[in-house]
């Protein structure tokens, strides 16, 4: 779905730019597979007219399907982009974003040259 808004956005930038973006979309879908989330009491505390209770229904399940699976072996454990849709995207993708510029700031010696100018300069 994000590569298919990616297109559709994104069509009219020539080619070279356009495959910019798709790998900065891969990137960012990426780190929402390892992403720890924050509490729904963190979020209210941080947010407080966002819709809390919307954001617990996608916290709980990804906690089940997400995060609990990484230590109990009994559970099948799922990729939050392939189990996940618009409303988990748009309940995280703030803060996500947020927390991804601040360490890809913190960490700018860590990372690949080409990695840390295409989110600096690139991301929404």
């Amino acid at each position: 779905g994000v590569n298919n808004f990616v297109q559709y956005k994104f069509s009219h930038l020539p080619s070279k730019e356009r495959q910019t973006i798709v790998e900065l979309a891969k990137m960012f879908l990426n780190q929402i597979n390892y992403w720890q989330l924050e509490t729904p009491s963190q979020r209210r505390q941080r947010a407080p007219e966002d819709d809390v209770a919307g954001y617990k229904v996608n916290y709980t399940r990804w906690l089940c399907y997400c995060n609990v699976p990484q230590f109990c072996d009994s559970l099948p454990r799922y990729e939050a982009t392939q189990i996940f849709g618009r409303t988990f995207l748009r309940s995280v993708f703030t803060v996500m974003r947020k927390q991804l510029l601040e360490q890809a700031r913190q960490e700018k010696d860590k990372l690949p040259p080409e990695k840390r100018t295409l989110i600096l300069t690139h991301f929404p």
